[in-house]
């Protein structure tokens, strides 16, 4: 019979030694190699340690959903099983990850976290073809809609985002990100029509190919308080967003009182998010969208 201590000695048994030097700098950077290893010091392991930081600074603010990593780890064990002949059940190690302490430890825990990134990624390639298929841009309007959202509530966060504060400055940003000079609306004109421009930034929309987009924020000369989303996507995709039109994205009830309008043009795709009616005719009014009045697009 195997006792509960010859569970834990089976558990601190030390582990294989690194089969690959790839695998030493991961191990060293974990902490699981002494200084025998010849690894004290190496600007290889300081790096791998910085790019965990980096990653880990960056995916802070990400949020996994409730159970899912315990529906992860049950169908990476799930697999495992399937995948080998019956367990003995007097066999230690089988005890051990049956255990609940087997899968909260750091290591297994980390394991079951990127297990969940993984998933969640691939949920996003999986609305990005639905999109892309369709025609429709419901992941970017659903992202667009977040994003204003996230930053209207999150000073700190727009702080970190939005690195230009000049309206002339916006143009070489999206240059910089797409490599080449991208047409763009007239934001100057635009802040000289009803609207204040207030900055811009990098941004991440979803869109097949993964094209340059960015983020300006305007508020309202009237009303300052009245935030203001645009957001700009290089990209032929979503060919129902035509150059003629300018679009409004009508949505379930909750969203009732946000308004968003998706327009394309010289190769560009907008997405307009405001709090309100009013403040949402009035920046479309003077981003001079295509078109005489919006048509509606049901998602």
């Amino acid at each position: 019979m195997t006792t509960p201590r010859d569970q834990s000695d089976q558990a601190n048994q030390p582990l294989p030694a690194p089969q690959s030097e790839a695998e030493r700098v991961r191990r060293a950077a974990d902490g699981e190699l002494d200084t025998a290893h010849g690894l004290e010091g190496d600007p290889r392991v300081a790096a791998e340690r910085e790019l965990r930081s980096a990653v880990g600074r960056v995916m802070s603010d990400v949020a996994v959903p409730a159970g899912l990593g315990e529906r992860v780890a049950a169908a990476i064990d799930r697999e495992t099983l399937a995948a080998q002949p019956a367990p003995n059940v007097s066999d230690p190690t089988v005890i051990v990850r049956s255990n609940r302490s087997f899968w909260t430890t750091p290591k297994v825990a980390g394991l079951v976290a990127l297990a969940a990134a993984v998933v969640l990624s691939l949920s996003a390639v999986v609305l990005l073809q639905r999109d892309s298929t369709a025609g429709m841009p419901a992941a970017a309007v659903r992202f667009a809609s977040r994003e204003h959202d996230r930053c209207s509530n999150n000073p700190a966060y727009s702080d970190r985002k939005f690195m230009v504060e000049a309206v002339g400055e916006v143009p070489e940003l999206f240059a910089g990100l797409a490599g080449r000079p991208v047409g763009i609306a007239d934001l100057a004109s635009a802040s000289a029509s009803g609207l204040m421009f207030v900055a811009a930034g990098p941004c991440a929309v979803p869109a097949p190919g993964r094209p340059a987009s960015i983020h300006v924020r305007f508020a309202l000369d009237e009303d300052p308080a009245a935030q203001i989303s645009l957001f700009a996507v290089e990209t032929e995709a979503w060919p129902v967003v035509t150059g003629a039109a300018t679009y409004r994205i009508s949505r379930d009830a909750r969203d009732a009182a946000e308004v968003t309008y998706v327009w394309r043009s010289s190769g560009v795709v907008y997405f307009l998010v405001a709090d309100d009616a009013e403040a949402a005719e009035t920046a479309r009014e003077a981003l001079s969208t295509p078109g005489d009045a919006p048509e509606t697009i049901q998602l």
